[in-house]
């Protein structure tokens, strides 16, 4: 069986990075219980704050008077990020986080498309360059870790190119030139406004999503036990229908 996983998400939405550790756990156990599964999981951007400035100094103050969350609810992420082996720091910046989309999706192409995230599931994108990995959902992956860790535990700004671009040199491997015109390039942030737009049309109203085999829906954060019974019954439904190794494009 293989799962190709799409995970709607914005960089600065810790319901997100709770929600991303979570499926990571349930993948865990699903392969526990079926040693032969594999994973692939592919981000799609959904921006929440698209007319935020790069900068914004204060994440507390954005996540409390802008977004409306109570001071309880910072306390209930940091205790439900420590579950997950989240430390969360909410006193460094935030902002604009189209530029840190940008970067997810040079991950997986080396010029700007709005192809759906799971197209590029399989297949990968060899990189021309000897040091560098492979483009692909993999490498999307080690990248979003690194920008969620330096956001949420290291207080760094979603915003902040010089670090953006030192956090895409570091984990695609790519020369520094090339990461800095994606972070720089209008025609890159189109590609996202319209991932993002695309994304929006399918009815997601909130974020964390999750779209498993091209059909199935999850909302929110859930549970590792809530995905993993999940994966099952996609598992059945696709055995029922034919679909013998799972795999549904």
């Amino acid at each position: 069986m293989h799962f190709i996983i799409e995970f709607i998400l914005d960089t600065i939405c810790p319901h997100c990075f709770i929600g991303f550790k979570n499926l990571e756990r349930a993948i865990e156990i699903y392969k526990a219980r079926h040693p032969g599964a594999t994973f692939e999981i592919t981000c799609s951007p959904f921006i929440l704050n698209p007319l935020a400035p790069r900068t914004i100094p204060s994440n507390r103050t954005w996540l409390t008077q802008v977004r409306g969350h109570p001071d309880i609810r910072l306390h209930e992420w940091t205790q439900r990020g420590h579950l997950v082996g989240i430390d969360f720091d909410f006193d460094g910046l935030s902002g604009n986080s189209r530029d840190s989309h940008k970067l997810l999706r040079l991950a997986l192409e080396p010029r700007p498309t709005i192809i759906r995230s799971t197209a590029f599931a399989i297949t990968g994108t060899p990189s021309p360059y000897a040091h560098s990995p492979p483009r692909g959902p993999a490498l999307q992956l080690r990248l979003l870790e690194a920008i969620y860790r330096g956001h949420f535990e290291s207080r760094h700004g979603i915003g902040d190119r010089e670090w953006l671009l030192e956090v895409g040199v570091t984990v695609l491997g790519l020369p520094r030139e090339e990461v800095r015109a994606c972070l720089e390039s209008e025609e890159w942030g189109l590609a996202i406004d319209t991932l993002d737009s695309e994304v929006r049309s399918r009815g997601f109203r909130g974020i964390p999503g999750f779209v498993i085999q091209g059909r199935f829906k999850a909302e929110g954060w859930q549970e590792p036990g809530f995905f993993a019974d999940v994966f099952e019954k996609a598992r059945e439904r696709m055995v029922e229908e034919g679909g013998g190794d799972g795999h549904h494009r």
